[in-house]
């Protein structure tokens, strides 16, 4: 979807406008992110629920943070809904980066706007996409607000991400030490998708 965003921007003559709007969800603070889905997502009188039944797909509401699948399938929409806007900007930088020449002699030479996307601008953008790939993956993998807020790792511990497994050891449990150890993993995890994205893009940087 960031992809297909980034598309639509590079396209657009109101690029430099529709960015800022683009932007925004990424730049909203996870708690108030947290605080409106939470809203939406609510089982009496949330959004959703009345959207749904007012289409007359369901008849009767839906416990969204209640049922532990449906639960884990709202935080990563609501994830994906901040991660997706960044990922577009990385796509768009990446798009703009690709000489135009290169489209305009596939246009003189036949190739259609298939051609063109599956020849160029997709070879043209795997630097950028393991970029915005592990750039998400680290912020995901370090998120505790979202989840905290929004479901408090529940029902149950169905939507207990890693980071907030850490946060609930060490400071609810009060277990400092096998929080540190934890925390020690986690900096592992980043360091090792960090060093694998520089090493990727010094690799792309010379090919």
């Amino acid at each position: 979807m960031g992809l297909a965003l980034a598309l639509c921007l590079n396209e657009s003559p109101l690029r430099k406008y529709l960015q800022a709007a683009v932007v925004l969800p990424w730049a909203v603070p996870y708690a108030v992110v947290a605080t409106a889905f939470k809203w939406f997502f609510n089982d009496t009188h949330g959004a959703a629920n009345d959207i749904l039944m007012r289409l007359g797909l369901i008849h009767a509401p839906i416990g969204w943070l209640f049922d532990e699948k449906i639960a884990f399938l709202v935080l990563i929409f609501s994830d994906a809904w901040m991660r997706i806007p960044f990922a577009a900007m990385v796509f768009l930088a990446g798009l703009q980066a690709i000489p135009a020449e290169l489209y305009e002699s596939a246009k003189v030479d036949g190739a259609g706007s298939y051609e063109r996307f599956r020849y160029i601008t997709i070879p043209n953008l795997k630097a950028p996409l393991l970029l915005a790939l592990l750039m998400i993956s680290i912020f995901s993998i370090r998120t505790v607000s979202l989840p905290l807020a929004l479901t408090g790792g529940g029902p149950g511990e169905a939507t207990t991400v890693f980071a907030l497994y850490l946060y609930k050891v060490a400071f609810w449990f009060m277990n400092l030490g096998y929080g540190a150890t934890l925390g020690v993993l986690l900096l592992f995890i980043v360091v090792v998708m960090s060093l694998i994205e520089i090493k990727f893009v010094k690799v792309e940087s010379l090919t």
